[in-house]
């Protein structure tokens, strides 16, 4: 058995930007056995919401606790709305028309949610989310580590193979965000503004704001065919744009921040399903974008 763990990112809701957090010490372990998920996590002022569609976890909001059950963006029940982790197994057929896009992929929209466990944490909560892959015997656990006071959670993905054959994986995400373009009453293009921090030597950190339609998200009105996207290749993380961003719901008065810590490769995208909801993929090295792949 072998097993394989994404980057770390950070990802926050607030009505201001907030900066970076320190790393704060994790210890032992506390864990329980059902088949029912938490209806929600919520720490430091930040609340994700969750349910099931027969057996398979779905994320239903990403949210400011004090919007909660105000500008909850319902989700259009289409196969890919609210998938927890995206992850495509070498081999296997996509779910989806995705051209570049990194959702859709298999056995991810097809995990079964096993078990909520609980860790201890110090100065906040570590929950962890275990979902498996009935046909390969993949197992995900899904981290979400929240920090008291401040409305951030840091997310990681961890993969094992338990199954009885060796699986390549493509691709894996340390989160996935969903809802945060849906909300608000104006147009996609009037509503939402990216904010993307281009990088170079000499010229580090240069900020630039952005529409979707500027940045290739048009609003078509159902599914888009592109996404607003940005990735990094090689052992500099910064290259050309530094590996964090922040996207605004003018609507909302709210800011979606990340920062994906990995030291070479990572990609980001933001577009929408099939059925029109709205998502944000993080994640470290892919097949696709870095030439990277695992054998587990």
């Amino acid at each position: 058995m072998r097993s394989a763990r994404t980057p770390k990112s950070k990802a926050a809701l607030s009505r201001l930007p907030l900066g970076l957090l320190a790393l704060l010490a994790l210890t032992g372990a506390k864990a329980w056995a059902g088949d029912q998920p938490p209806a929600q996590l919520s720490g430091g002022g930040l609340s994700i919401g969750f349910k099931l569609d027969q057996g398979r976890l779905r994320q239903t909001f990403f949210l400011p606790e004090n919007l909660v059950g105000r500008t909850t963006s319902v989700l259009p029940k289409d196969l890919l709305a609210g998938v927890e982790v995206a992850v495509q197994i070498t081999g296997r057929n996509w779910n989806a028309h995705h051209i570049q896009k990194r959702i859709g992929g298999s056995p991810g929209t097809e995990l079964i949610f096993v078990r909520h466990e609980q860790r201890a944490a110090s100065g906040g909560r570590h929950d962890v989310l275990v979902q498996r892959s009935v046909e390969t015997g993949l197992v995900i656990e899904s981290h979400y580590r929240f920090y008291d006071g401040v409305p951030v959670v840091r997310r990681w993905s961890t993969v094992r193979n338990e199954g009885p054959a060796p699986l390549g994986v493509d691709h894996v995400s340390s989160a996935m965000v969903y809802g945060f373009a849906n909300g608000g009453s104006k147009p996609l293009e009037e509503r939402i503004r990216y904010h993307i921090a281009y990088n170079s030597w000499k010229s580090e950190a240069q900020w630039r704001t952005a529409s979707p339609a500027e940045l290739g998200f048009y609003d078509t009105g159902s599914f888009n065919l592109n996404a607003v996207a940005f990735n990094n290749v090689g052992t500099m993380s910064s290259m050309a744009r530094l590996p964090l961003a922040m996207a605004e719901n003018l609507d909302l008065g709210t800011t979606l921040f990340w920062q994906i810590e990995h030291h070479g490769a990572w990609h980001w995208e933001s577009s929408n399903t099939s059925g029109g909801t709205s998502y944000f993929y993080f994640g470290g090295p892919d097949a696709l974008f870095a030439d990277a792949w695992e054998e587990l």
